[in-house]
């Protein structure tokens, strides 16, 4: 599958959690936001971008009349909402940001907040160009790792990362069993990396495994 696009500045997306945004068409109402803004965006490109706080407003009436959640706290920027059953936290930002608060407890401290760790078993990558296919396959076989910089280095994306320390030491990690689904454009790997959750924010985080208690 190709790398869908930013809308703002037309890179490709790595869908990264905490680096990326996935604007649905159906938030719009009334022509609100442009609908020509909908689709995929860097993080960092839609928090810069004046399309941002009309996003926030489209999100946090879908979350609250849609999807039911309720908020529980306004920490500007952000709202925090909950849903009352399942019990997931989300924070949304008043320039458009939404990052789910369900997160691995293991975190280390930043000078502005926590980093917490986050293994997705399951990543797809596919690239235009075979040799950095090769070279990332040559890496997994050989040394177990590949790193995430060295694909947002190719992409030509580094700049759009938000919190560039969450990356620190991120890498794709082989797994024999995907393999198998390996082509000349691309790779299937484990991925580990991190999600930064700003001070004000680390009370509302709920481990992953207890999220529906």
């Amino acid at each position: 599958m190709k790398l869908p696009s930013c809308k703002s500045c037309g890179l490709p997306v790595l869908e990264l959690k905490g680096q990326f945004e996935k604007l649905d068409p159906f938030f719009i109402a009334g022509g609100t936001p442009p609908p020509e803004t909908a689709g995929w965006w860097h993080t960092s490109c839609l928090v810069t971008s004046p399309v941002g706080p009309q996003w926030f407003a489209a999100r946090q009436r879908n979350l609250r009349d849609v999807r039911g959640y309720v908020t529980i706290e306004d920490v500007p920027p952000w709202t925090v909402l909950k849903h009352p059953q399942r019990g997931d936290l989300l924070a949304l930002s008043s320039s458009g940001e939404l990052l789910s608060l369900t997160l691995p407890p293991s975190s280390r401290e930043t000078e502005a907040g926590r980093i917490h760790q986050v293994v997705e078993k399951e990543f797809n990558l596919e690239l235009d160009e075979e040799d950095e296919v090769r070279d990332a396959q040559h890496q997994l076989t050989t040394a177990g790792v590949f790193p995430v910089r060295a694909v947002l280095q190719h992409l030509g994306i580094e700049g759009r990362v938000i919190h560039p320390d969450a990356l620190d030491g991120a890498v794709f990690r082989y797994d024999r069993a995907q393999r198998g689904h390996w082509t000349s454009h691309g790779i299937a790997a484990r991925v580990e990396y991190g999600v930064f959750v700003p001070e004000e924010l680390e009370k509302h985080v709920v481990p992953a495994a207890a999220s529906r208690k």
